[in-house]
């Protein structure tokens, strides 16, 4: 049970970390059109709520990873001692 878990929480790890990485790309993106198309104020903010939300992502996919990975770790330290 301990197996599964530790795969799940690495893998939305992961999930997070690919997925939350096109958000921001997507964000960034459509904040470089606002800076030029539409309202400068409106184009900065996008991009600084891009940079600020991949920081958030990365940190929130990192715990998640640890996580599960001291899960798996646990689990193969309990199989080492029986």
């Amino acid at each position: 049970m301990k197996a599964t878990i530790a795969i799940v929480f690495a893998g939305l790890g992961y999930l997070l970390q690919y997925l939350g990485s096109m958000g921001v790309i997507f964000i960034f993106l459509y904040g470089i059109y606002s800076l030029f198309m539409t309202s400068i104020s409106i184009g900065l903010m996008m991009i600084g709520l891009s940079v600020v939300g991949g920081w958030f992502i990365q940190l929130i996919a990192t715990i998640l990873f640890s996580i599960g990975v001291s899960i798996a770790q646990s689990v193969v330290i309990e199989k080492d001692d029986s």
